[in-house]
């Protein structure tokens, strides 16, 4: 290929490249006015948020590694188990957010809230509900969970939402540090951003 015709290659590749910057910049400049950053409501622990009639309260926030968890439940059974599930190779390679959250319809009908939508997050790391966990949890001998409760007119109830992270999702720094970093739980996040300080 002759000089020329590289030149001309990369002319027309440059024209593309505006044209499409062209195409973009105004559509993202118009989705932006559209749809601005959400403002940020921000909750402490004990102070309840309000949900399509249900007021939803964290009660307390746990930080532990997976081997406490006996010891921190005694009388539940888990069939969940991290090493088993392939999920760590040891025990000592899982740790977990345990958020304990009460539930209270508010309203004159009955409610239901979704509780798989509530996220944990911290500095480079955020994670759903581990279900199975939940279930182990939440269950009792009068009482099979779900995630999404449905609640009576002036009914509660108290749930605790797991959160599980391993190793390989944190730099050395944060994982060595985990109990000591900032958790928050993100309840909503359009048109409001809603969000529960857990530490």
């Amino acid at each position: 290929m002759t000089k020329g015709k590289r030149a001309v290659i990369a002319c027309l590749a440059a024209a593309g490249v505006i044209a499409c910057l062209a195409a973009f910049i105004p559509r993202y400049q118009q989705i932006n006015q559209k749809y601005p950053p959400p403002p940020v409501e921000t909750y402490a622990i004990g102070e309840p948020l309000s949900y399509k009639g249900v007021e939803v309260t964290v009660q307390e926030s746990l930080i532990a590694a997976w081997p406490d968890m006996p010891a921190l439940f005694p009388d539940t059974t888990f069939t969940y188990n991290p090493v088993t599930n392939g999920e760590v190779g040891a025990e000592e390679q899982m740790k977990l957010v345990l958020v304990t959250v009460n539930l209270k319809n508010t309203g004159e009908e009955s409610q239901s809230i979704t509780l798989y939508t509530m996220v944990a997050k911290t500095l480079t790391w955020r994670n759903g509900l581990n279900l199975e966990l939940f279930m182990d949890l939440n269950t009792t001998a009068d009482h099979t969970p779900t995630i999404r409760p449905a609640l009576a007119p002036g009914e509660e109830m108290t749930v605790i939402l797991p959160y599980t992270a391993i190793k390989q999702q944190f730099p050395p720094g944060e994982w060595a540090a985990f109990k000591d970093l900032s958790f928050e739980l993100q309840f909503d996040l359009y048109p409001v951003k809603k969000i529960f300080k857990l530490t």
